[in-house]
């Protein structure tokens, strides 16, 4: 089996086009099957895709805007981050759709619809990235795993916008094309094995509670009583977060809640505080009659995380070595990390031990490997490929 290959390139230029053509002249070479954009919310989408264009032709684009990027020993703010992957085992085939009349699950079944007839290698998954703005996230999930079943994992991470509201959306590329409000995904069958890894470091504090009213992402009511008073009662939180949504975020992030799964917890982000009805906001859809833990960790603990996530990953090329790696990491993780000086990409190079690695900080993770629900809030997921 002849490996897949890796290349990143990333450029710092504020001129959109520029930074576009020379993220991409580093990370093209060969035979790419694939090109992976990830840029800043500073950026020009439509510059940016005609700059990668002017080096890659043809060659299946997909990408989005981001809250941070990552690229190999570096992470930060204001760059395009280009990630080529090549090689002869490797048939890739994308796809991307906006979401307006059709519903999240129709948009997820069409986008690895192509995942079906794709002529290639037994190794199979989809990389998945949608606007992180769009409030359905896990319905676009279940309409993909409807579309390709339990065998073929969903891996990926949500855009950022670089306005909050409304009417915000996260640009995405696919190919010649930017879109708002949808989704994209690269198809990938591959002769070799990949490995997908995630954790979020997160553990359980207090009994289980019941999330007991909901209006899609806003949690309205924790054990029949109003949601936020509930979530800072329980967790002791400081005097000021009862009234101050800075002081409220500061402290939420690091206490996110995790709903209860059959393959384990998945972790929801406690995004805004609403003082009038004394609800908070998540960042996708909480089901009602679901049961939930109060979460705490600190940044030991999500650096941690870091590398678990990075070793399970290459654990599952078995005896290979990576070629390269792809990581989403929650923005919310970085807001942990980064007002204490901390940041988790010298534990990534750690564990990525030479090879390759892109990624962005999202506004949500996907991982979907066992089960229908695989949408993440503060959690890293990495893909690894040989």
């Amino acid at each position: 089996m002849a490996d897949t290959w890796v290349n990143v390139g990333c450029s710092a230029d504020v001129d959109s086009r520029i930074a576009g053509t020379e993220a991409a002249r580093v990370a093209l070479s060969g035979d790419p099957r694939l090109v992976v954009a990830f840029f800043a919310t500073t950026h020009d989408p439509d510059a940016v895709s005609a700059g990668i264009r002017s080096v890659s032709g043809n060659v299946p684009l997909i990408g989005c805007q981001t809250a941070g990027e990552i690229a190999d020993g570096w992470a930060g703010d204001g760059a395009v981050v280009v990630t080529a992957l090549g090689g002869p085992g490797l048939a890739v085939e994308v796809r991307g759709t906006e979401i307006d009349s059709a519903s999240p699950r129709d948009v997820g079944a069409r986008v690895v619809a192509p995942l079906a007839s794709l002529a290639g290698g037994d190794h199979r998954f989809a990389l998945v990235l949608t606007d992180g703005q769009a409030g359905h996230q896990q319905d676009i999930i279940r309409g993909a795993y409807g579309a390709v079943g339990a065998a073929v994992p969903l891996v990926g991470g949500c855009g950022a916008s670089p306005t909050v509201g409304a009417f915000a959306a996260a640009p995405l590329l696919c190919n010649d094309r930017v879109l708002r409000n949808g989704v994209v995904a690269a198809s990938v069958a591959s002769d070799n094995p990949f490995g997908i890894g995630i954790r979020h470091g997160w553990e359980r504090t207090g009994d289980a509670v019941e999330i007991t009213a909901t209006d899609k992402n806003e949690v309205l009511e924790l054990d029949h009583r109003p949601a936020l008073d509930t979530y800072l009662s329980l967790l002791g939180a400081p005097e000021e977060c009862w009234t101050d949504e800075r002081a409220f975020q500061e402290f939420s992030f690091l206490h996110p809640f995790a709903i209860r799964r059959p393959n384990g917890d998945e972790i929801r982000v406690v995004a805004y505080p609403n003082y009038g009805n004394r609800s908070f906001s998540s960042a996708a859809d909480v089901p009602a009659d679901s049961v939930a833990w109060l979460m705490r960790g600190d940044a030991d603990a999500l650096l941690t995380a870091t590398d678990e996530a990075f070793d399970a990953a290459i654990a599952g090329l078995g005896d290979r070595s990576a070629s390269g790696l792809l990581a989403f990491d929650c923005v919310g993780r970085r807001g942990v990390l980064a007002p204490r000086g901390l940041t988790d990409v010298t534990r990534m190079a750690s564990r990525a031990d030479g090879a390759p690695f892109a990624g962005f900080y999202c506004h949500g993770e996907i991982a979907r490997t066992k089960g229908a629900a695989g949408y993440h809030n503060q959690a890293l997921v990495v893909l690894a490929l040989s």
